[in-house]
């Protein structure tokens, strides 16, 4: 699995020769230099480029229960159905609000609680919960619910 760079305060070269080329503010980004992706938290000022950078991992990101084996063969048929890329970001096909499907699934299964915050970093997308209640009011489901609840329950 790739790792993830998450920068603080700062923006991220990631064309040209190391060191030069353009700066990019929104995020997530692939640096072709360290082979990771790279994300900014934040980006609040110029003067603050060149804050100290700290390298997460998933195992740094996402609580332990969703690191377990049992977790770690969901991930894979997650993968298998091509609703995650093997490095367990959503896959290009994969929906904001399949991913939002997703995370509630995971969450309350392998934590006992609906828990946005690791998703949301992992995946570099925002505002799930308000997703999930746009769902819950209208009654619509993700596209792919049924797949993604059969996988996560085991069945």
């Amino acid at each position: 699995m790739p790792r993830y760079i998450i920068h603080s305060h700062t923006a991220v070269v990631n064309e040209g020769a190391p060191g030069q080329g353009s700066t990019q503010a929104d995020g997530p980004k692939y640096d072709i230099h360290t082979d990771h992706f790279v994300v900014n938290e934040h980006t609040d000022s110029a003067a603050e480029t060149g804050a100290a950078e700290h390298d997460l991992t998933a195992d740094e990101i996402l609580p332990p229960q969703l690191l377990s084996a049992e977790a770690g063969a969901v991930w894979q048929q997650l993968i298998d159905a091509k609703l995650l890329t093997p490095d367990w970001q959503l896959a290009p096909s994969t929906t904001k609000a399949e991913g939002m499907y997703i995370a509630l699934e995971l969450s309350c299964r392998f934590l006992g609680a609906t828990a946005w915050r690791p998703f949301e970093r992992f995946w570099h997308k925002t505002n799930m919960a308000q997703a999930c209640q746009k769902m819950k009011d209208t009654g619509v489901k993700p596209k792919r619910w049924r797949e993604i609840t059969g996988i996560v329950a085991g069945h």
